[in-house]
């Protein structure tokens, strides 16, 4: 998690284009949890991370949480950690939505019809509305 703040801080600092931090991040933040995903893991630090990057890198942190998990989550269940990280987000409701939104658009085209609604139905029904 470190190596993600020091990127973030690095852009900062250097005057580096944000649009380059931002790809960094979201592609960073898969490699960084890659290996602890299907293991019960707590995720607490990345959420964390992700409520105290600049503004501008909360959403692709996010996002590079929920890539991570459906990249290296179990294949056909991945979407179950995901709603579980979701869950998580309990004291920013911004970030929450935003979490549930990216699991929902990734199982929209990774899923059949039938299926993508199936797991939509498993998130909290004040969240289900890019469901459809």
């Amino acid at each position: 998690m470190s190596i993600a703040l020091l990127i973030c801080n690095d852009f900062k600092v250097i005057g580096g284009e944000e649009r380059f931090a931002i790809v960094a991040l979201e592609q960073l933040m898969p490699a960084i949890i890659g290996g602890r995903v299907g293991q019960n893991t707590d995720f607490t630090r990345e959420i964390k991370l992700c409520s105290i990057v600049p503004k501008y890198l909360e959403k692709p942190c996010i996002s590079g949480l929920i890539g991570g998990i459906l990249e290296f989550g179990k294949p056909d269940h991945e979407y179950l950690e995901a709603i579980n990280l979701c869950n998580s987000f309990n004291e920013n409701e911004v970030q929450k939505r935003m979490c549930y939104g990216f699991v929902i658009n990734h199982t929209k085209q990774l899923y059949p019809y039938e299926k993508a609604i199936e797991i939509c139905n498993m998130v909290d029904g004040s969240y289900r509305d890019t469901c459809v």
